[in-house]
This record gives structure tokens, C-alpha cells and sequence, in this order.
């Protein structure tokens, strides 16, 4: 018997503790209550709007949690994205939400003739940027992978010592296996607008990958 522990003490399980890194996604209106639309924890997969509320709010007892808001077009495709400084205040207090997003400032999310917003001219990625591109890609930017972004390398698409672009245009998460890939003879891989990845694997086929869709 540990020290500090009468024989006669009762034991019971405490609050949820939530450690190490969750990256929990899900509809706006699945978080207020007013949809059932699933949300996503990356590498776990899908879950129910009433287990993502549960867990967003196990998640924000963490001084650490980070909160952001991504808006997508009518395809899920991230469009616009901002991170907030505070936390939101509780989902039942519905004025302090709504003034909660009205501070945020979306910024936009490169896609069809990239203007490069936020290209750097160095090889190193910008956390900035780090974020955007695991914002617009969600898994590993191969067709057949599906790592989460998160666990993935930056990439230049094109090597930056071969004029390969630190841009949205010109980054994408990859994995490492992938990334080793992609480098071998024969391979091929290109980024014609960001988020749009072609690569050609020695056979000659083409085959595209585009950015995330997200539930809504």
C-alpha cells in the first residue's frame, strides 16, 4: 500500500485528462449545437458531433489549445483561415461567441493562379506557412497515402536549389517515405496551382491529388 492511502478510501475515475498533441476538427455549427455534422481528429479518423463537442471541451481546459477558424467554399475546400488570440468563451454564451469570430481576421488561402502572398526567399519554411499548407492539406499530398499533415515533412515540390518556390504554390506536406519517393529516379512531381499536386511514378501515369475537403 502506498504511503498517504487508508485501506477504507474509496476511489473515483477524475476528470478527463487530455495530453500530448490533438488536432481536432470539425463544422462550426457542430460545435454550437445547431448541426450533427461529424468532425475529425487527424490520424484517428471520424467522429460524432456530440463526441467532438465533448472533446473540444476537454481540449480547451488546456491553457495550451490553440484555436482557429478555416472557411471553405461549397466543394470543403479551404478558403480562408484565422487563429485566435484568446480562447472562446463557453458555447452557451451565444453573444460572447459571436464576438469572439467577429475579432478574427481570416486571411485567404492561395488556390488556382497563386498570387505569393507569403513566399519567403530562403529554403526555410515560416511557421506561418507551416501552418497554411497542413491547413489546405490535411493528410500526406501522395493520392495513396493518408498520414496525417501534421506527422508529415514541408516539401518543396520542386527542390529549392532547382528554383522550387517557399510559397503555397510550392509546399506541401509529405511524408517521409513519400518524400523519399518522390526523389527517386523516374519519379516526377509537380504543383501546378497550390494544392494541386500531379505526380508521375516511372510507368508515365498521372495521377492528381487536390486539397482536403472538410466536412460541413
Amino acid at each position: 500500500m502506498a504511503p498517504g492511502w487508508a485501506a477504507t478510501s474509496s476511489w473515483a475515475p477524475g476528470p478527463l485528462q487530455v495530453r500530448g498533441s490533438v488536432h481536432l476538427t470539425m463544422p462550426l455549427s457542430a460545435w454550437l449545437g445547431a448541426a450533427r455534422s461529424p468532425g475529425e481528429v487527424a490520424g484517428f479518423g471520424p467522429l460524432t458531433a456530440e463526441t467532438g463537442r465533448d472533446l473540444a471541451g476537454h481540449i480547451a481546459r488546456s491553457p495550451g489549445t490553440r484555436w482557429c477558424l478555416t472557411l471553405t467554399d461549397a466543394a470543403g475546400h479551404a478558403i480562408g483561415h484565422a487563429c485566435a488570440r484568446k480562447p472562446p468563451p463557453p458555447v452557451s454564451d451565444t453573444a460572447g461567441i459571436a464576438a469572439w469570430l467577429a475579432r478574427l481576421k481570416p486571411g485567404p488561402i492561395e488556390a488556382g493562379t497563386c498570387t505569393h502572398a507569403r513566399e519567403v526567399p530562403g529554403y526555410r519554411i515560416p511557421d506561418s506557412l507551416h501552418h497554411i499548407v497542413k491547413i489546405r492539406q490535411q493528410t500526406c499530398c501522395n493520392p495513396i497515402c493518408a498520414r496525417p499533415a501534421q506527422a508529415c515533412d514541408d516539401d518543396h515540390t520542386r527542390p529549392h536549389d532547382q528554383e522550387g518556390r517557399t510559397c503555397e504554390c510550392g509546399i506541401a506536406p509529405a511524408c517521409r517515405t513519400c518524400h523519399r519517393t518522390k526523389q527517386a529516379p523516374g519519379w516526377h512531381l509537380e504543383q501546378p496551382s497550390p494544392g494541386v499536386l500531379v505526380w508521375r511514378p516511372p510507368h508515365g501515369r498521372r495521377y492528381t491529388v487536390g486539397p482536403a475537403v472538410y466536412p460541413t
